[in-house]
């Protein structure tokens, strides 16, 4: 049971190590809309599944950005990599309590061998 948990816990540290690089290399990328001069500069969209397009950047003040439900919302790049930020911290807050919880189940599992060596070294005297 422990050992189902522990490589549970290791996926999940998986999944959300890969979620804090995604968001870090988003993050990343709005910077290019922080600078002066964005407008108007052409750039590949995503349209999702590794698909893009060209376009144009014709406002670089407001980002569209999904907020869950389908629901989307205006917000500047600085709000938008603020939330992402935000973001990444719950992740890395997710991350040191699984490593905790990781930790103790190995410290656990690792005194249930050491009663087991006993009882087989008790039971072989």
């Amino acid at each position: 049971m422990l050992q189902k948990e522990s490589e549970q816990i290791e996926n999940n540290l998986l999944i959300i190590n890969e979620h804090v690089l995604e968001l870090s290399k988003f993050n990343e990328n709005l910077q290019f809309l922080e600078g002066k001069g964005k407008k108007d500069k052409e750039i590949l969209a995503s349209l999702g599944r590794g698909v893009y397009v060209k376009s144009k950047i014709e406002d670089d003040k407001e980002l569209f950005v999904e907020i869950g439900a389908g629901i989307v919302v205006k917000k500047t790049p600085q709000e938008t990599k603020k939330v992402i930020e935000e973001q990444i911290q719950k992740f890395e807050e997710a991350r040191r309590e699984l490593s905790e919880q990781l930790h103790l189940y190995k410290e656990e599992f690792g005194k249930m061998l050491m009663e087991i060596r006993k009882i087989n070294n008790a039971d072989n005297d």
